[in-house]
């Protein structure tokens, strides 16, 4: 069986209840986990923030335990663009692909995408903003997203 989820919008701090449980699952019975996009939160924080966080460490390190044990893919979304850009920072079992996943392999040949670039009408038109701009300047990516959009996040009490 393939898992796969997406939008866990990992922070240095923020639980997600459900998170670990699925990853569980999946490394207990899963063949493979696709992440498709805003695995981490990069547009409000920096990568090693999120990494050495409380909460984000500790999710970080269960997305390890699952890739070490079963094959793992993180296609990257808006909130954690440029993610392939930071693979020094992340585990080599870690697979960073840009784009969608084209699953030939299996019956029916599933494409699993973000979609942020393909069918988001809002966002679409500024992928070429995103890909030259946010890479260079990585501060403009957490300002652009503070004013144009609010996270879902459970803060710790």
């Amino acid at each position: 069986m393939i898992y796969i989820g997406s939008d866990i919008h990992l922070a240095p701090e923020g639980k997600r209840w459900k998170l670990e449980g699925f990853l569980e699952e999946a490394r207990s019975h899963g063949k493979m986990l696709v992440l498709a996009g805003d695995i981490y939160d990069l547009a409000r924080h920096p990568l090693m923030d999120i990494l050495q966080g409380p909460d984000g460490g500790r999710y970080h390190q269960q997305l390890i335990l699952t890739a070490n044990r079963i094959p793992m893919t993180i296609i990257e979304g808006n909130h954690d663009y440029g993610l392939s850009t930071k693979q020094e920072l992340l585990p080599s079992a870690f697979h960073i692909q840009k784009g969608p996943l084209s699953m030939d392999d299996i019956p029916g040949k599933p494409l699993i995408l973000h979609g942020w670039r393909e069918y988001d009408v809002t966002l679409a038109p500024l992928a070429p903003i995103y890909s030259w701009l946010f890479p260079h300047f990585p501060r403009f990516a957490f300002l652009y997203d503070k004013m144009f959009s609010t996270p879902s996040v459970v803060k710790r009490q």
